[in-house]
């Protein structure tokens, strides 16, 4: 019975408490609850922890006060995307001064010969046609010219990348490089940046991959970069793979016959070239890119 009163004493508490009344009201019913409880407990009452019922002060601050300091006024630069960079084809002296003036003005530098997945930025000075340039584009990188980081010292800040971002319309017209005319690879890094950043995942998103060739490893990141996946397998195809594309090496494919059941499957049999071609031209048409040998198997 005591804990039948208890329990229901308490229900009745916690609803006066969310109830607009009188606070004398409450006071005196509050009281009659309390009497309720002592004569309900008899000298068991002593035995047991009592709770004590607290009426609501309306005059309490809050526990929690800007606790995270969600409510004050926050410094937005300490929130921007952090700035990590990695260079491609960039003098090695000329790297080492960038590299201490970029992490001088509190960006960070990874300075491998493969692409990092954690990267950003991508510093060059032409726009080559390698892992680390095909990975940024298929990541959504920024790809700048090599000259960003000098304007920045100049600057003592990191300033708007539009105007060193290769293939960008405000691309400043003082800076000149070697591939002015090849205005597909250069569209395609500012394209892939954007339209990474609109849609929100990498330019192989829901791709799926065999790749056969004598350098897999720079495929393969340049393929992940992109959210692509790799599928680890090789001939002979003795049964139904979850698929999309097969990469075949040309110059490394001794019998083409080995992959006509990927073919009767509806997987794609492309060159590795496929990767830089989709990258530069995404709205092309996939049979320009199967080897003619298998394209009969996609007629039906």
């Amino acid at each position: 019975m005591y804990l039948y009163v208890n329990e229901y004493m308490f229900c009745v508490f916690i609803f006066l408490m969310f109830q607009t009344i009188p606070e004398s009201v409450f006071n005196n019913q509050l009281k009659h609850l309390q009497e309720m409880l002592t004569a309900s407990g008899g000298a068991r009452s002593e035995s047991k922890r009592s709770i004590q019922l607290i009426p609501p002060d309306t005059n309490l601050k809050d526990s929690q006060p800007n606790t995270v300091g969600w409510d004050d006024e926050m410094n937005t630069e300490q929130y921007k995307q952090k700035k990590i960079f990695m260079f491609s084809g960039v003098n090695p002296e000329k790297r080492v001064e960038m590299v201490a003036n970029l992490e001088r003005l509190g960006a960070s530098v990874i300075d491998s010969i493969h692409f990092d997945t954690s990267s950003t930025h991508l510093l060059c000075l032409t726009l080559a046609r390698n892992e680390k340039t095909l990975a940024s584009m298929s990541a959504g990188n920024w790809i700048l010219h090599e000259s960003y980081v000098d304007k920045c010292v100049a600057q003592k800040k990191f300033v708007d990348e539009e105007t060193f971002e290769f293939g960008n319309p405000k691309f400043s017209e003082n800076i000149h490089t070697e591939y002015e005319k090849e205005n597909n690879r250069l569209a395609a890094a500012h394209y892939w940046r954007k339209e990474v950043a609109r849609r929100g995942y990498g330019a192989f998103h829901d791709m799926r991959f065999i790749v056969v060739a004598q350098k897999r490893e720079p495929l393969i990141h340049v393929l992940e970069a992109g959210d692509g996946m790799v599928v680890d397998e090789s001939p002979p195809f003795k049964k139904a793979i979850h698929a999309t594309h097969c990469l075949l090496d040309l110059k490394y494919i001794d019998n083409f016959e080995d992959f006509i059941p990927l073919a009767q499957q509806g997987i794609y049999c492309v060159n590795t070239l496929f990767v830089s071609d989709y990258l530069t031209r995404p709205d092309a048409n996939i049979r320009d890119f199967i080897i003619p040998y298998f394209l009969d198997y996609y007629n039906s």
